[in-house]
């Protein structure tokens, strides 16, 4: 409302394109039911300072709600105020998602389908409904052609003719000015999920889907099936074959990894890191996770050597795009990126023009100094180590897994590496 206002009161509300889409999905967890936290029953009135107007809840689970009143979670409470935080569990997600089949974290109908509502007068002359049934629609105009959250992204971009970065992760999504102006979608290319293991792939009136990484694919014909209720996958064998190995190169494009095999490693004790404290690394070396340097809670030195400078690309690597860290060559600057949470934390070196190519980076627990030939910066009180052992491997002059460095994907080195060595205090 109040971005509206605002829109309004500057004259260009006619004019400005504006996306309201609902989460997707119906929760089925029933998390906050345990322990008594706050109390049971409401108090006649706010016990904590209200929230100001600009103010924004920073913490998962809220600690109050926006008048003032406590968290009220655990078992006895009754969800609904908005100062309880309670999942509601599978039965009322179930009669939420009706009559779409499964829920949040799925990727069927009931835990992707999200209606979305364009409002653009100065663009969209004309009501637009698509639907899976467009003759039901009184202004229906365009054919059930499936959108997607990453058509926002290109849409914007058509819209502020604007180019996107080189180096980050290209932009997947179909532009929906075709659809805001009446005329048909031509995506040309599937759709693709992943969500902790559920896959599936949307290609005009055909979606495959499955549950979990070891699930059977499943196939409808959405138009005449948008409930998912009659699997024609033995009908269509070389549909599923065909679209199955569409999924399959798009999930090795995008470095997705398999749900779980991770939790595996854990539980398994030999894939422990290893007890070293000195690594000499060679161009070709691969590890694993038992073999990878035990970095976690410790300080510790990187070095390395590479053929020539200029160059750019990621000299090591070890973690992914949620925990973990890299050094690497961008813009002519040496960079240290450390993940820790999913949030990026970097420093960086101007690389001098003389440099040979001699790199170094050294992980105090109160510094990092950065070395590039006879050039160094320190940066200090500054915390760089990382709190716990990351799940993927060190990679030596890439970065094909989860992304740590502020970088796009194939960021691979440019020049090879002569030596490296990695020293743990």
């Amino acid at each position: 409302g109040r971005i509206v206002k605002c829109l309004e009161e500057h004259k260009q509300l006619e004019n400005t394109l504006i996306f309201y889409l609902q989460d997707n999905g119906g929760c089925a967890e029933g998390f906050g039911r345990g322990k008594l936290v706050g109390p049971l029953k409401r108090p006649a009135k706010p016990t904590l300072k209200p929230m100001g107007k600009n103010e924004l809840q920073t913490n998962m689970i809220p600690t109050q709600s926006r008048d003032g009143y406590p968290l009220r979670r655990g078992k006895g409470v009754m969800p609904g105020p908005p100062e309880t935080e309670i999942g509601y569990g599978e039965n009322w997600a179930n009669v939420s998602n009706t009559p779409f089949r499964e829920y949040k974290h799925w990727v069927h109908e009931g835990g992707i389908s999200s209606p979305l509502i364009a409002h653009w007068p100065d663009g969209i002359k004309a009501p637009i409904v698509l639907s899976t049934s467009p003759s039901l629609n009184p202004y229906s105009r365009n054919s059930a052609e499936p959108t997607h959250l990453i058509d926002l992204m290109a849409t914007c971009l058509d819209l502020a003719q604007a180019t996107y970065p080189k180096d980050k992760i290209p932009v997947e999504g179909t532009s929906l000015v075709p659809i805001l102006k009446g005329q048909a979608l031509k995506r040309g290319k599937p759709i693709f999920f992943e969500h902790e293991g559920n896959r599936a792939v949307r290609d005009g009136d055909w979606k495959l889907v499955a549950k979990s990484v070891k699930g059977k694919w499943e196939l409808y014909n959405i138009p005449s099936d948008r409930t998912e209720m009659k699997n024609l996958a033995k009908k269509h064998p070389e549909k599923v074959q065909k679209m199955a190995a569409q999924y399959d190169q798009w999930a090795k494009e995008r470095g997705i990894v398999p749900f779980g095999s991770w939790r595996q490693e854990q539980k398994n004790k030999k894939t422990k890191p290893s007890g070293k404290k000195i690594f000499n690394i060679k161009p070709d070396d691969t590890f694993t996770s038992k073999t990878s340097p035990s970095i976690a809670n410790r300080p510790f030195k990187v070095a390395a050597e590479i053929e020539k400078f200029p160059a750019s690309g990621v000299i090591l690597s070890q973690g992914g795009s949620n925990h973990g860290w890299s050094l690497y060559l961008k813009d002519e600057h040496l960079c240290f990126t450390v993940r820790r949470g999913g949030n990026p934390k970097t420093a960086s070196l101007k690389v001098p023009s003389n440099c040979k190519g001699s790199f170094e980076a050294i992980i105090g627990e109160t510094s990092i100094t950065l070395v590039a030939g006879e050039e160094l910066n320190t940066l200090k009180p500054n915390d760089f180590r990382l709190s716990a052992q990351p799940i993927d491997i060190l990679e030596v002059g890439k970065d094909n897994g989860g992304i740590v460095g502020n970088h796009g994907q194939n960021f691979k080195l440019t020049v090879a590496i002569k030596s490296a060595t990695i020293t743990l205090e």
